[in-house]
Order: C-alpha cells, then structure tokens, then sequence
C-alpha cells in the first residue's frame, strides 16, 4: 500500500495514535503532566523529610540543651541541700545550739510554761543583814568589882558603857551567844567609851583603849578573826567572810592609853588563849602609874549577819 492511500484510510478513519503509528516498540513514555507531577511530588517529599528531620534534630538539641538529665540532678542536689542546710541553722539558732539543755523550751512550746516543781532557783535572793539579838558575859575574866555587865555593850544608852577592870595585864575574854545559828557577816565596835557618864564627865581619857582583838567562832572551822583598831575614836568594822556560827568568843589581845594622852608601855603578848577556855597570861604588866590603866572599855558591839535560808 503506498502512502497516499493510508493517508486516505486514516483520513477517512481514526487517526492513528502514537502508540499506533511509532509501535510498541519505543515502549511507553510519561507525558509531561506525569512528570511535572512526580517531580512536585519528589520535592514535597524531600521539603517535608527535612523539615521532619530539622525539626527533630532542632527539638533534640532544644531539649538536650534545656533539659539535660546531668543538669537538672545537680541543681536540685544542690537547692535540696541549701534547704537542708537552712532548716538545720534555723533549728540550731532558734535552740540556742547543740548544747542547750532539753528542759529549756522555746515559749512556743506549751510544756516550757509549766513551771518544774523541783526546778532550784538559779540565783540566791538579797538578804537584809542586820544587828543580832546575843547574850554577852564576862564574868569569867572581869571582876565584878569595878567592872559594868558585857551585855551593856547591846544598850543604846550613850551615857553607859562596858568597863573591865584589867587586873594590871590584857586577855580578857567575852562571850557571846546568839540561841541560835546565823551566817555572821561582820562585827562594829567602838574600842573606847565616846561621851560623858550620866553625871556629865567625858569618858574617853578614863579608860583604855582596845587596840587588837581576836574573834573567835564556833563553826565547823572555828573560824578566828584578827582585827586591828589602830586606837579609832569612834566605831570600828570587822568584816567576817559569812561564818554559820552560833557562839562568839572576843579575846582582847592588846590594849593602849587613849591616842589623846602620852603612850604608855603596853604589856607583851604570849599569843592568844583557847577558843573557849580560860585565857592565858599575857606578858609583863603595864606600869599602872595612871588610873586610865586600871580599865579599858567598849562603848557599842553589835553582830552584823541573817538567818541561813
């Protein structure tokens, strides 16, 4: 068949289409529109992967970055140990430290207003000294004759005075007794008789003068206290270390002329005598060229203390 006459046949017909005018052979061949579409679909596919991919890698990094397991532990190791730390230190202020004795309680706590029933008292309460009520007597070593009563060293008349009649020596004794025991803080005296006798008369240049005694105490230590006038016209303090004693025992030891007149001559001491027994002799006698020198006298004692709590 030539040419012209298939043209006519295929003009009188259906045109041939490509598969049937190239054949089977040339195989089949995507037209553009499939090949637009695969490749639109190809850059879909490839855009959303590495957007997925980005996207993971960048969430990956943002949470390993913001949210490091390692991180976070010690942080909240090391805020967890500052509270501790703080809860310890407030514990141990507000408790007034380790040390502090259970008993003691903050205010809110409802125990620590309970008050112990055998809780000691911390510190002792003041006392108020005062003069002692006691029994003076001297009878033992100053004669009655020419000698006044020990216990009128207790009076508040100004006009009387206690007198000894000193035989010649020193070492008279005066006993003192207070019924019962008292913490003795101290003993005042005036060596000397200061004022005028009932009738009128100074009395201080007509007596001796106690110039050193010696207390003794009848405690469990038998407390002895040396004191030294130094011949004062007026009252004298001897401070005693509170001594519980219920017994004083005043021992003179030396005597002089009053400061006004010339010295005499004091007798020597041979020490003092027993606590409580008869008194030894002391040395040589005065020369008693004066009457001054047949007496001494004590115008005032008292005996300072309180009773024991």
């Amino acid at each position: 068949m030539t040419d012209d006459a298939v043209w006519n046949d295929a003009s009188q017909g259906d045109h041939p289409s490509d598969d049937d005018y190239y054949g089977s052979s040339h195989g089949d061949y995507p037209s553009d529109d499939d090949e637009a579409d695969q490749a639109d679909d190809a850059d879909d596919d490839a855009g959303e992967a590495g957007r997925d991919d980005g996207a993971d890698e960048a969430g990956d990094h943002g949470r390993q970055a913001r949210f490091d397991p390692k991180v976070v532990t010690f942080f909240g190791g090391a805020v967890l140990l500052a509270v501790v730390i703080a809860l310890v230190l407030a514990v141990v202020f507000y408790s007034g430290g380790p040390a502090q004795a259970p008993a003691e309680r903050s205010v809110a706590d409802p125990a620590a207003v309970v008050p112990s029933a055998t809780a000691a008292p911390t510190t002792v309460p003041p006392t108020n000294d005062r003069a002692l009520p006691y029994t003076a007597d001297a009878r033992e070593s100053c004669p009655d004759a020419g000698s006044t009563p020990a216990q009128t060293m207790s009076g508040s008349d100004p006009h009387n005075a206690f007198q000894c009649v000193r035989a010649g020596i020193d070492g008279q004794f005066v006993d003192f007794d207070l019924s019962k025991t008292h913490v003795i803080t101290g003993i005042t005296f005036t060596p000397g008789w200061i004022g005028k006798d009932a009738s009128g008369v100074m009395q201080w240049s007509q007596h001796r003068v106690v110039t050193l005694v010696q207390f003794t105490f009848n405690d469990t230590e038998n407390t002895i206290v040396t004191h030294d006038t130094k011949n004062v016209h007026g009252e004298t303090v001897v401070p005693i270390k509170r001594v519980m004693a219920s017994k004083v025992r005043m021992l003179i030891r030396m005597t002089s002329r009053p400061p006004a007149d010339a010295p005499a001559t004091t007798s020597g001491l041979a020490g003092p005598g027993p606590a409580f027994g008869a008194p030894k002799a002391f040395g040589p006698a005065t020369q008693n060229s004066d009457p001054v020198d047949s007496t001494f006298a004590i115008s005032r004692l008292s005996i300072i203390g309180h009773e024991p709590l």
